[in-house]
């Protein structure tokens, strides 16, 4: 049944809000101001949700998505607003989900960069079609192209259909350094006998996965570039996917640091962080569960002569050591936040600062309900890190009060 309803706000995913008699309906892929004629898909007790079928209205800040596969595809959320329009958008759902926790006049305007062609990784999944899938199941949609990795990477992707019975394959990682342009092709399915070096005009190293992990050529991991720091890139090893956002990232982050200063690095990864702060601390001190991306960090130390950094390969959660050397605590969770003891330590050692670094706005706002206890916000500052997508990435300096 088709209903006619007008577009007043937009949810954290981007979603356009509406009612229908009294109850709250979410709308994909509409924009405030917008009437639109819908089919509710979903019903729940206390909201629908609504798939659009024509607009009555349209939004002047709707663009065209370059994408043919938007809306199909799970990858993009909101490739219909104009880059404006997403800026806007993140920096008051920032507002929106942490206003009532502190002075929004603390949140600084948003970081960006490119819209497009950003990714340097990017995971496809094989079930006799390659590609991503459709939001909120594991149906696979067939990409050709994307529009968020780069032309080589569509290259790539291209040569795989090609070649490669897709019968054999369960997923295809590639992985691009922007600033060396070397790139990693890591596929994993079935164990075959068959010829990839097609791709060796394209590709620095291939891994092939099939229970075992098998190095075909190159040395099984890649090199990019941060400013002046190069780091080593395995294939499990966590990298932010966003490497001009990242350079910006990581830029913010140094901003708030003092000359001289000692940090701790939790959820370290490559220890990407701590080496780009390198040249203005003292010392640096990393922590990280993944033993992989704690081989890469100290071969990122020696990459570039630091003798000023130590990793450990190590939970955050069993991390005991007294803070009280370090002046700055610097963490980066994965979505889930921060864990219950990881809070209760900095509560506990009275860490002068701590630079959270979130990728999820929902887990910064539980976690910073327990900091504000001790802690004050000095600022938080978004960064577009995902484009087209809702995500947002934040770095929030809390102060000890």
């Amino acid at each position: 049944m088709k209903e006619k309803i007008k577009i007043y706000a937009l949810d954290s995913e981007g979603r356009g809000i509406g009612k229908l008699n009294g109850k709250v309906v979410f709308v994909p892929n509409a924009l405030v101001g917008e009437t639109v004629y819908i089919e509710l898909i979903k019903e729940k007790r206390k909201y629908s949700v609504g798939r659009i079928i024509s607009y009555l209205e349209k939004s002047q800040k709707r663009v065209h998505p370059i994408c043919p596969l938007f809306g199909i595809c799970g990858g993009c959320d909101i490739m219909h607003m104009s880059y404006e329009e997403q800026l806007y958008f993140k920096e008051g759902k920032v507002k929106n989900v942490l206003g009532d926790l502190i002075d929004t006049d603390l949140i600084n305007k948003i970081v960006y960069d490119n819209n497009l062609y950003y990714r340097n990784k990017v995971t496809f999944k094989v079930d006799e079609k390659i590609g991503f899938y459709e939001k909120d199941s594991h149906r696979i949609v067939s990409v050709a192209t994307c529009f968020l990795i780069s032309e080589k990477m569509n290259q790539i992707l291209k040569e795989i259909h090609k070649k490669i019975p897709l019968s054999f394959l369960e997923e295809v990682m590639i992985r691009e350094g922007k600033y060396t342009k070397e790139v990693m092709v890591y596929l994993k399915g079935k164990n075959m006998n068959f010829d990839f070096t097609f791709l060796k005009e394209f590709v620095t190293t291939f891994l092939f996965d099939d229970g075992n992990v098998h190095i075909l050529w190159g040395d099984g991991f890649i090199h990019e570039k941060l400013e002046q720091y190069t780091y080593k890139i395995s294939p499990l090893s966590f990298f932010q996917v966003n490497t001009d956002g990242a350079i910006k990232l990581y830029n913010v982050v140094k901003s708030y640091i003092e000359e001289g200063e000692t940090v701790l690095d939790l959820y370290c990864g490559t220890g990407s962080i701590g080496i780009f702060l390198s040249d203005k601390i003292k010392s640096l001190y990393g922590v990280e569960l993944c033993k992989s991306a704690v081989e890469d960090a100290f071969e990122n130390k020696k990459k570039n002569q630091l003798q000023n950094a130590h990793f450990s390969c190590l939970n955050t959660s069993l991390f005991h050591e007294k803070l009280d050397k370090f002046s700055t605590v610097i963490v980066d969770p994965p979505r889930s936040g921060l864990d219950k003891h990881t809070k209760e330590h900095l509560l506990k050692e009275k860490v002068p600062k701590i630079i959270y670094v979130s990728c999820d706005l929902m887990t910064l706002k539980r976690d910073l309900e327990v900091l504000l206890k001790q802690y004050k916000v000095e600022s938080i500052t978004p960064v577009d890190m995902f484009p087209n997508t809702y995500h947002v990435e934040c770095v929030c300096v809390l102060n000890r009060r």
